[in-house]
């Protein structure tokens, strides 16, 4: 799968805004930050047990434990993820692309499976 950040790229590239496709939350994440599972669990609307468990099972990336600490651009890719389905039919639905600029997008995101 495409990285988040190199989707924001693609979209920057064909003019597209990311806010468009992506949570309104997701620019309220700061890459570099350090957020501890609580913290996390705010982002996320889920409980710090299933924040840790994501981590526990290799579905949350996190920098250490004993508290969990999860970098903001890893919330930002397991965002993206959770979201890449409907990003997806979002993109086929777009209707403002040229025909080239459709076909290198789906590309794009083709030669990332």
């Amino acid at each position: 799968m495409i990285s988040y950040k190199a989707f924001l790229k693609l979209l920057g590239e064909l003019h597209l805004p990311h806010n468009r496709f992506l949570p309104d939350d997701f620019d309220n994440i700061i890459d570099d930050f350090e957020y501890d599972s609580k913290q996390a669990a705010e982002v996320f609307g889920k409980s710090d047990v299933t924040i840790r468990r994501w981590c526990r099972t290799g579905q949350l990336k996190y920098q250490r434990k004993n508290p969990y600490i999860i970098k903001g651009s890893d919330m930002k890719q397991k965002i993206f993820e959770d979201h890449y389905s409907t990003i997806i039919s979002q993109l086929k639905g777009l209707r403002e692309l040229d025909d080239h600029d459709f076909k290198y997008l789906l590309n794009q995101l083709d030669q990332s499976n």
